[in-house]
């Protein structure tokens, strides 16, 4: 009975007394190789596992409204923002809002809420009726 060079599988040659021997060591042999080969991607696969779900848990979104005198928008980005920075983009005084968790001082016409955050220009705001381009981050 000859082996195989890369993996020593008995070869059986038709000169060979029958013996179940030399197959149950094949099968073992497999059976030990497949499962080495099933741990190895375990252990790929459940460390790509745990990069998506850190991955998942960071969301943002971002996106442009417009919104005139006297409206109050709701804008729903599909989660509850932590952060969102809101900007208009003005040949004069650019206009700038960022809301952050804590914040006491927010720009007084963007507030978060429940799915998204809520936008609005009322006599007195910093903030002028047009495009406004916004990323929130959850």
């Amino acid at each position: 009975m000859q082996q195989t060079e890369k993996r020593g599988f008995s070869i059986i040659e038709t000169s060979d007394a029958f013996s179940p021997q030399a197959l149950n060591d094949n099968t073992r042999k497999i059976e030990a190789a497949l499962d080495a080969h099933e741990a190895a991607v375990k252990e790929v696969t459940d460390d790509l596992d745990a990069r998506v779900t850190v991955l998942e848990a960071k969301k943002f979104a971002v996106g442009t409204y417009q919104i005139e005198m006297y409206e109050t928008l709701s804008i729903q980005v599909g989660f509850t923002p932590i952060a969102v920075l809101v900007s208009q983009s003005r040949r004069f005084d650019p206009i700038d809002g960022l809301v952050l968790p804590g914040d006491t001082n927010i720009p007084p016409f963007i507030q978060i809420v429940e799915g998204g955050f809520t936008s609005n220009i009322m006599n007195g705001s910093t903030a002028y009726p047009g495009i406004y381009h916004y990323i929130a981050f959850g």
